[in-house]
C-alpha cells in the first residue's frame, strides 16, 4: 500500500489533439504506481504543468474516491454508482492506515503527536485511543466519531460533519474529488476481490480519464500473485496490461 510512483523518461513526441480538443505535446513521463502509489500517480498527472509531461498513468489496483476508503473501513460498506450500500469485508490494516492519515490531518497539538506515536505501537481502534482523541476538542471528536461509526447510513453525514481542513487534506488524496482530468492514457488493473480496495475504485476512473482502460485479473491479491497465477488467462491478462503501458510509454 505504501508504494509511490516510479517515473521512467523518454523523448518527447510530436503535440497530438486530446479529446477535449486540446493540442498537447505527450510529455516525456510515464508513471507507474501500485496501490496507494497508483492513486498519487493519478493525481501528479492531473496537476497543473506536470500532466503536460505525462504520456501514460499505470496503476496497479488503486483507489480514486477516499470516501470509499473510509467508508469500507469503518463500516464495511461503500456507496455504488447508483446510490446503493454496497457490503465489502476489508483488510483490518486498513482501519489502522485511515486512522492515522486522519489524525495527521488535524492542527498540530502536543495531543496529538502522542497520538501518532502511539499508533505505531498499539490496536489503533481500541476504545482508548478514540476517548483519548475524543477529548482533544471538537474537530478531534468528529474524527473520533466517524473512526467508531459502524453503521454505513451514518456514514456520509459524518464525513461531512469533518473538519473543513480535514475533508480537503483528505481529498487532495482523492483523484475524483475536485475537477481533475487526464488526457493521457491510463493503465488500471485490479484483482476482482481485493483486499483493500473495490474494484469499482479503478473502473471509476474513466469520470476523469476518457482514455482510462481497466483490466480485473483473478491472479491478482491487492498486489500480489493470488493462488489464481497459475491460471493461464488470467496471467495473460496481466500480461497485456504490462504490454499496452509500456507500448504507451515507449520511445
Amino acid at each position: 500500500m505504501r508504494s509511490g510512483p516510479r517515473p521512467c523518461t523518454r523523448r518527447w513526441r510530436w503535440p497530438e489533439r486530446s479529446p477535449s480538443g486540446r493540442t498537447r505535446a505527450r510529455g516525456g513521463v510515464g508513471l507507474v504506481g501500485v496501490s496507494t502509489g497508483a492513486t498519487l500517480a493519478l493525481i501528479a498527472a492531473s496537476d497543473g504543468e506536470l500532466a503536460e509531461r505525462v504520456s501514460v498513468v499505470a496503476g496497479v489496483a488503486p483507489y480514486t474516491d477516499v470516501r470509499t476508503v473510509l467508508s469500507t473501513a469503518t463500516t464495511g460498506y461503500y456507496r455504488g454508482a447508483s446510490g446503493e450500500m454496497v457490503p465489502y469485508e476489508v483488510d483490518p490494516f486498513l482501519a489502522g492506515a485511515i486512522t492515522q492519515s486522519l489524525v495527521s490531518t488535524l492542527p498540530p497539538s502536543r495531543g496529538r503527536d502522542t497520538l501518532l506515536d502511539e499508533l505505531e505501537e498499539v490496536d489503533r481502534l481500541r476504545p482508548e485511543f478514540l476517548a483519548e482523541l475524543s477529548g482533544m476538542g471538537p474537530e478531534a471528536a468528529s474524527v473520533a466519531e466517524l473512526l467508531e461509526n459502524r453503521d454505513p447510513d451514518r456514514f456520509e453525514g459524518l464525513y461531512a460533519g469533518l473538519p473543513d481542513g480535514v475533508r480537503a487534506k483528505m481529498e487532495e488524496l482523492s483523484p475524483l474529488a475536485g475537477e481533475r482530468r487526464l488526457d493521457v492514457p491510463v493503465e488500471l488493473i485490479s484483482g476482482p476481490r481485493d483486499k483493500y480496495f473495490p474494484v469499482s475504485e479503478s473502473r471509476a476512473v474513466v469520470r476523469i480519464a476518457p482514455q482510462a482502460r481497466v483490466t480485473v485479473s483473478q491472479a491478482l491479491d491487492h498486489v500480489e500473485l493470488s493462488s489464481s497465477a497459475r491460471d493461464l488467462p488470467s496471467l495473460l491478462l496481466i500480461d497485456g496490461f504490462v504490454v499496452r503501458s509500456l507500448r504507451e510509454a515507449r520511445l
